[in-house]
């Protein structure tokens, strides 16, 4: 969980997120007022929006409400 939440934090700030997102993910962003369909992107995409977003968006701030996180177990 304190991954997830450094990566919202990190993306409230601006910073890059490559950190935290594998070079093969894609992204599936629900709809929302910026993307009534909603949107689906690969890494590139990702950084590519995030350019245009800094130029969009003045301020964004992540409250994270609730989590729910679960370990993996060895296979037996």
């Amino acid at each position: 969980m304190d991954l997830a939440v450094r990566y919202h934090e990190a993306v409230s700030r601006g910073e890059s997120a490559d950190l935290f997102i594998h070079p093969d993910a894609v992204h599936h962003e629900l709809p929302n007022a910026l993307f009534p369909d909603g949107v689906v992107r690969d890494l590139d995409g990702l950084r590519a929006a995030a350019e245009r977003g800094r130029t969009t968006i003045r301020d964004q701030r992540f409250d994270v409400l609730n989590a729910v996180a679960y370990e993996r177990l060895p296979r037996s």
